[in-house]
């Protein structure tokens, strides 16, 4: 008899464009029931306003947008479930995941056949066959052994009323709220992927920054060819620029041949520069091409705010810097977690989503003799869906009602098209994996810690901790319907940084040494012992004004420091200039605790602890696409 095996399970995700939102082009079989969006509708609309709404029913699915009117290009598509109607607003069981213009067409899924959705178009850029989209939930965070799962936890109230019947036990029992918490801790970190979502923004820069000729550029800056993309946007329209040429003809992607999935895209605009990597071509009429993974910001042109666009080959020698930085809004993630029987048969494929999330605690790690992990503790999700479609004791209704709060028709994402950096190739291209090259892990031996300036080379573990202090919020009057009473948002309270060390003490040091340690911890008079008792402060017995201490920490795969290719690099930022200075948003480190314990230990070593302000994170590897 086959069994679910947790050991088989696949746990992917994906960024969400606002929270809930969870990223899925997809397109279904539709029934006669059509409408057409009433306005502009952003990422994260709880509802939708149509133009008319009579003919669907509470429990019905809806495939929003795809089309516009007689319009054969394509546009971002979703399904969502309606759990809720008030006249012609139609309340929806998940956020949505994409921008929808107005008068997108809406559909009734057609659910009497029990559909399976592909996620797919009902034509492709010729007019004919399906083209199949990218899913975006696909990104793998690293290498993980154990998952907490989000899965819906109910609290349940019991009711003790005036009687003798109950005999002091509960009269009634009545469904609470409902609560999605998760984790994954201890992942083993093959890039960057997982770091940004304790701290914020990731913006992304080539090097060479060499384009396909004079067609491959574009400047948007003129009111004839400015661009409105939208963050989380998959499908986009490379307008041609009049003055720099058409980026859509120097696309290589033709006809859309996996082979050739190459084409990188990079949008250089202030602040929030990204490359995108090309899935296919879907429309040549209006120019529009499906992306791989969502863009990850609003790029809107105009005179004061030009972007410019550039289209790149898939080059090997090519790297690429990630930088993450503090935003106060954090992006949230979906996590797809799917699971096939031990006999591999697809039909028993047991898949869930949780969306919404934010991580409440992230660590980065590493110890001697091991690798640099990264764990994403106390996530808190908005809410759940799953393919588990129906139960012989549900008897909700007929047709789409039939189906089990929560379920959701959604991708597969199996083992196979699970999305880690690949260097390209026939099989890269059919599973439309980023490209880069496979990747590797980071050696706590490849590791280069500086603190205060002075080398450190006896660190035997460090831990940096970021908390964000998520609450759950439940509001009244959600119009989510009676099955969903889980958190309304996820808001994120102060952030605060911790870090500990363990640094061997390497060598003793005469009482009256004063000179600098700067060609290392074993030389000159700088022990961290000291550094503590001067509280980041060196302006003297009366100063007033701790500037704190800088730091570093990198790991380069390889084996370089001041000359490496691919490494991550933890500094701290500050408002204004590069080292630490007594002001607002300017401070460095400080060394809280520097405990030279007696445990045994010889050499002896300092256990730290250590308070941060703020860090700024530097990637640079070979992988193009960040989420």
């Amino acid at each position: 008899m086959a069994v679910y095996r947790s050991d088989q399970a696949l746990v992917t995700f994906g960024t969400e464009a606002a929270p809930g939102g969870y990223p899925e082009l997809a397109f279904a079989a539709v029934s006669g029931v059509t409408t057409t969006l009433d306005g502009v509708h952003t990422a994260g609309s709880r509802s939708i306003l149509v133009a008319a709404a009579g003919a669907f029913a509470i429990g019905d699915y809806l495939v929003i947008g795809h089309t516009v009117g007689s319009d054969t290009g394509e546009y971002n598509s979703e399904i969502r479930r309606i759990v809720a109607l008030d006249t012609n607003r139609l309340y929806l069981d998940v956020p949505t995941g994409f921008h929808h213009i107005n008068a997108v067409i809406v559909k009734e899924v057609n659910t009497a056949a029990d559909p399976v959705i592909d996620v797919s178009f009902a034509r492709d850029r010729s007019g004919s066959a399906p083209v199949n989209y990218s899913d975006a939930t696909r990104f793998v965070p690293g290498i993980y052994d154990t998952v907490e799962v989000g899965d819906q936890t109910t609290t349940y109230n019991p009711v003790y009323a005036l009687g003798s019947t109950a005999k002091r036990s509960p009269t009634f029992i009545y469904r609470g709220e409902q609560a999605f918490t998760g984790a994954i801790s201890g992942m083993t970190l093959l890039n960057g992927w997982p770091l940004r979502y304790g701290i914020g923004k990731v913006t992304t820069t080539p090097a060479p920054t060499t384009h396909e000729g004079s067609a491959g550029t574009n400047v948007y800056d003129d009111a004839v060819t400015e661009i409105s993309w939208y963050k989380g946007d998959q499908i986009i329209q490379l307008a041609e620029d009049d003055y720099s040429g058409d980026s859509y003809a120097a696309l290589v992607l033709e006809h859309a041949t996996p082979e050739s999935n190459r084409d990188l895209i990079w949008i250089n605009h202030s602040g929030s520069e990204e490359m995108v990597q090309v899935y296919k071509l879907a429309d040549d009429g209006n120019k529009r091409v499906i992306l791989s993974a969502p863009l990850r910001f609003d790029h809107i042109s105009s005179d004061a705010n030009p972007v410019t666009v550039a289209v790149m080959n898939y080059d090997a020698t090519r790297y690429y810097t990630h930088t993450i930085s503090e935003t106060a809004d954090l992006d949230s993630i979906a996590m797809n977690v799917h699971m096939r029987d031990s006999g591999e048969t697809t039909a028993n494929d047991f898949n869930r989503r949780y969306y919404g999330g934010h991580i409440g605690t992230s660590v980065i790690a590493a110890e001697e003799q091991g690798l640099v992990t990264t764990s994403w503790d106390g996530i808190q999700f908005m809410g759940m869906v799953h393919n588990q479609g129906k139960d012989s004791s549900w008897s909700e209704g007929t047709g789409a009602a039939l189906f089990l709060p929560r379920h959701e028709f959604t991708k597969t994402i199996s083992d196979t098209e699970a999305w880690v950096p690949s260097a390209a190739s026939s099989t890269h291209a059919a599973q439309h994996k980023p490209l880069g090259y496979p990747t590797q892990p980071y050696y706590f031996s490849q590791g280069n810690i500086t603190l205060y300036g002075v080398p450190i080379a006896t660190v035997r573990s460090f831990s940096l901790t970021i908390n964000n202090n998520p609450e759950a919020r439940y509001y009244i009057g959600g119009k989510s319907g009676n099955r969903f009473r889980g958190p309304y948002e996820i808001v994120n309270q102060r952030r605060d940084y911790a870090m500990t060390m363990t640094v061997v003490e390497p060598t003793s040091r005469a009482t009256t040494e004063s000179g600098a340690s700067t060609a290392g911890y074993e030389q000159g008079s700088q022990s961290v012992f000291k550094q503590m008792l001067m509280e980041g402060d060196v302006g003297g017995l009366e100063s007033m004004t701790p500037e704190g201490l800088s730091f570093e920490i990198q790991f380069s795969r390889d084996d370089l420091t001041t000359a490496s290719k691919d490494y991550i690099k933890i500094t701290p930022s500050y408002a204004t200039g590069s080292s630490p200075a007594f002001g607002l948003s300017t401070q460095g480190m400080f060394i809280s605790s520097a405990k030279y314990n007696l445990d045994g230990s010889s050499p002896i070593q300092a256990d730290l602890e250590i308070m941060l302000r703020n860090v700024e994170i530097e990637i640079v590897d070979k992988t193009a696409v960040y989420p």
